[in-house]
């Protein structure tokens, strides 16, 4: 298996004969945290590698450092794809994706903001959308899920910007990955706030900005707290750099 860091939280996964694209699609601005690059944006609408062939996409929530309804749907008229799963607020009639999904025949579905729905994309390769809160009282009203992914015995969680200070993610069995975010890295590492655990090989750190655009010192922190992880608890990874490859 392959993850590849397009931006942010977004995450190419290749294995088992399948490829996912997770919160991959959208515009890079400048800001807090780094959106694809032009040149990611031109090789996945174009089928180069390693976007050769996007099986589906899936998204954690509409936020628009993770979603973009103009950029999903220019992509899929240019590649396709064989399935698109939505949260609630990304599934809306007032924006030109779902008239181009039914346009196109192409299966997709917009997730019962409660859902814990559970599909078979392939023999052996599931995804369940685990609803959980969003981080920061701002932002509790958004729909937000964690991705769980197996690609037959290797299981992996995406938790994009779950609320950790209430989410526990206890009972998922051996994880071959969690992606975690830095602030919620920092709470596992720390034991402030967390209250759950993981039992897991990797820890991979994602939605960090690129070094380029890292204005306030964000892969510094994450840095200290690779430095400071016992690694008999999983091996720390940060994704940091466009299109950083990473074998699972």
């Amino acid at each position: 298996m392959q993850a590849v860091l397009v931006a942010n939280a977004g995450v190419l996964l290749s294995g088992c004969g399948v490829t996912v694209l997770i919160d991959g699609l959208f515009h890079g601005r400048d800001g807090e945290f780094s959106g694809p690059m032009p040149e990611t944006l031109r090789k996945m609408e174009r089928g180069e590698a390693p976007f050769e062939s996007v099986d589906y996409l899936l998204f954690t929530h509409g936020h628009s450092d993770h979603f973009s309804q103009e950029v999903t749907a220019e992509y899929l008229v240019r590649r396709g794809a064989k399935g698109v799963f939505l949260p609630p607020d990304c599934g809306t009639e007032a924006g030109p994706l779902l008239p181009l999904l039914k346009s196109l025949g192409i299966r997709h579905q917009v997730l019962p903001r409660a859902s814990g729905l559970a599909l078979e994309l392939a023999p052996g390769v599931r995804v369940r959308f685990l609803p959980v809160r969003h981080l920061d009282r701002v932002y509790w009203d958004t729909p937000h899920f964690a991705l769980l992914l197996d690609f037959w015995e290797k299981r992996l969680l995406f938790t994009a910007d779950a609320d950790y200070t209430v989410e526990r993610f206890e009972g998922l069995g051996r994880l071959r990955a969690v992606f975690l975010n830095p602030l919620f890295f920092h709470a596992l590492r720390t034991g402030t706030f967390f209250h759950g655990g993981f039992l897991m090989d990797l820890l991979c750190v994602y939605h960090l900005p690129f070094p380029d655009r890292d204005r306030y010192g964000w892969l510094t922190a994450a840095r200290r707290d690779c430095a400071g992880w016992p690694e008999e608890k999983g091996l720390p990874v940060l994704l940091t750099e466009p299109e950083q490859r990473l074998r699972l």
